[in-house]
């Protein structure tokens, strides 16, 4: 009826709301409100649904939802992981037990959808014959060994070009709002932006260096390149759980600036100096 279908409409208004609001203070490092509105506009757009949709719901419908629930339990671990003194606005709090909890139930909602393999790695486009991980050994991809020495052969060159543009106001911090921590920033430069110059090879006029090993990693990759940049964290940053938008794609790292501890550890790519990184997959 008119009635119902107004209400559901309502309904799904607000759901959107509590969902826009959630990311809102997700972003502002309010994790545990953030769980609290998130959760409420789940709730409130599957009653939509429910009501509009009887017995079953469309697609769209259907995968909306389940990015809904990946976002959920982000911002779940997101709360977990954080120190209390990152819950910055105070008035929602929720105690370490019921973020446990809630983390595990929502991680078995997700293994239930039967959309990927591994419930750390969930992107919205998921291959299932790709190993999902967040971090591979050198030694796995023996073909691409020509390109990594290029990079190598290539790392003083960068550092001197990044310094350039750092110090010309080029590299702008980024907006995805993944970085947390007081005075946190992560900034980038991609050499093939539309936004930054770009010449006739579709590369920036103010990265010859990068544009240079772009063209020769091109030559000597097995696989298609499909960009590259710089990328700067500042000390303290904590970088949240996050994943791409494939698993398609392998991102490699080359550390270009990175100040040294002068302690060494024994990790999965050898004897490394530790550089700045305090740990992985945490509050590290």
């Amino acid at each position: 009826t008119r009635k119902t279908l107004q209400t559901a409409l309502s309904a799904e208004a607000a759901a959107l709301l509590d969902k826009m609001e959630a990311f809102v203070r997700y972003c502002a490092g309010d994790f545990s409100a953030a769980v609290i509105l998130m959760a409420n506009g789940r709730a409130r757009i599957r009653n939509a649904v429910s009501t509009l949709l009887p017995p079953a719901w469309d697609k769209p419908t259907v995968d909306r939802d389940a990015m809904d629930l990946v976002r959920h339990r982000l911002f779940v671990r997101c709360a977990r992981a954080s120190s209390s003194e990152s819950q910055q606005h105070g008035a929602s709090s929720l105690s370490t037990a019921a973020l446990v909890s809630m983390d595990a139930e929502l991680t078995a909602q997700i293994a239930d959808l039967g959309r990927w393999l591994d419930t750390d790695q969930l992107p919205a486009e998921y291959n299932p014959n790709l190993t999902a991980r967040a971090w591979h050994a050198r030694g796995q991809w023996p073909k691409l060994e020509p390109l990594f020495d290029l990079l190598e052969e290539f790392q003083p060159l960068l550092a001197a070009e990044y310094a350039h543009l750092r110090d010309g106001g080029r590299v702008l911090e980024d907006q995805d709002c993944i970085q947390h921590g007081a005075g946190a920033a992560w900034s980038r430069f991609e050499i093939t932006g539309v936004w930054n110059s770009l010449g006739a090879s579709g590369c920036s006029v103010h990265s010859p260096v990068a544009c240079e090993l772009l063209r020769r990693a091109r030559e000597v990759s097995p696989v298609a390149l499909v960009r590259m940049g710089y990328s700067a964290v500042k000390p303290g940053t904590w970088i949240k759980p996050h994943h791409g938008m494939t698993n398609s794609k392998l991102k490699l790292h080359l550390g270009v600036v990175v100040p040294a501890s002068g302690k060494r550890v024994l990790h999965g790519c050898g004897r490394r100096r530790i550089c700045g990184v305090r740990g992985v997959g945490g509050r590290g």
